[in-house]
């Protein structure tokens, strides 16, 4: 049985409110933007690549302290 994704950003939003709560973090999804260059107002981006049929890219912005979260529990609790 297969499903069709009818909306992009579901996918996305669902993706990352099922994710950072694994690192003890919360998400707010604030927009769409259509952008020819990276603009974010917070100091960590992530950057992800869409290939396979989907062009572009979308900017994940995290605060200096979510990101010190992420990587604290990526190595098992470690202080940073």
């Amino acid at each position: 049985m297969s499903s069709t994704i009818t909306s992009l950003k579901d996918v996305f939003v669902d993706a990352v409110n099922e994710l950072l709560p694994m690192f003890g973090l919360e998400s707010e999804f604030l927009c769409e933007m259509p952008e020819s260059a990276l603009l974010s107002k917070e100091p960590v981006n992530i950057l992800l690549g869409l290939t396979c049929g989907l062009k572009g890219s979308i900017v994940l912005q995290l605060t200096k302290d979510a990101s010190f979260k992420i990587v604290s529990a990526m190595m098992g609790g470690m202080e940073i």
